[in-house]
């Protein structure tokens, strides 16, 4: 209850200027596409503790389900492909690494930009998958 009373106070003043429509997912951050989670603040929750804990959950998760399989005989593919370098990604990218995954972290800029360099309107987006 609380999180869901937090969560809308959070996008009725999105910095953006606008609320933006977050994208379709379960309380877990599964997408409608197998092997696609969504976490971080694209969850609607943009609180560190929580990103860092999603990042690390969601591959738990994908690597438990039964559609995923590591690319252990072909070494220029990747396993896990994470896109965002925020503290969710990185927490996905040292969970990824603790079970001996090839996977690489896709970011615009640095990792830890929006932490560092966090503009004034910016929303922050990442999603974490296997294909």
């Amino acid at each position: 209850m609380f999180l869901s009373r937090y969560t809308r106070w959070l996008h009725t003043g999105w910095p953006a200027g606008t609320v933006e429509k977050l994208p379709d997912r379960d309380e877990q951050g599964r997408t409608a596409i197998p092997g696609v989670r969504i976490v971080g603040d694209l969850s609607g929750v943009p609180l560190l503790k929580f990103a860092a804990d999603s990042g690390a959950r969601a591959i738990q998760a994908i690597i438990s389900e039964s559609g995923f399989q590591a690319s252990a005989d072909d070494e220029k593919m990747l396993d896990v492909a994470i896109i965002g370098g925020g503290v969710a990604g990185i927490a996905a990218a040292i969970e990824t690494k603790k079970h001996n995954l090839r996977f690489a972290v896709f970011e615009a800029t640095r990792s830890f930009a929006t932490i560092a360099d966090f503009p004034k309107g910016k929303p922050i987006f990442i999603s974490v998958g296997y294909v």
